[in-house]
This record gives C-alpha cells, structure tokens and sequence, in this order.
C-alpha cells in the first residue's frame, strides 16, 4: 500500500521531519530510476511545496524581491 498518496497526516510528517527537503537535495541524472523515485514521491505535494524546499528557491525569491518595483499610490 502506497502511504503518501493517500495519507495527509504521513505527508505532513515527511514535510515537518525534514524528509521532502532531503528528497529535493540528491543530486540525479534524469531517467534514472532514482529520479523517478523522486518525481513519484514530489507528485504527491502540491507544487509549491516542492518548489518551497528545493535548493537555491530562496535566492530566487530573494532575486525577485530586488527586482520588484512596487506601484504605491500615495
């Protein structure tokens, strides 16, 4: 039985104990069974969250906040 897809509770411990931001940093090389193993277990978390622990993805907002010129009305 497939415990992730189908457990909210389990993915939130695999959230909170650090185990998807573990995933997201292995280094693979696309098409491997390794890597496929990751997709599945990404695929069960909305896309965000994934993106949320990926290495580097805080740079990246960091990035948009530098280049963020806010419109405010004064």
């Amino acid at each position: 039985m497939l415990i992730l897809p189908n457990d909210a509770r389990a993915r939130r411990l695999f959230v909170t104990t650090g185990a998807l931001k573990r995933i997201q940093e292995i280094d693979t090389v696309p098409g491997t069974s390794l890597k496929e193993y990751i997709n599945i277990i990404n695929s069960c978390f909305p896309e965000e969250i994934v993106r949320y622990y990926t290495p580097g993805f805080s740079d990246s907002l960091l990035d948009r906040v530098e280049a963020f010129t806010p419109q405010v009305n004064y």
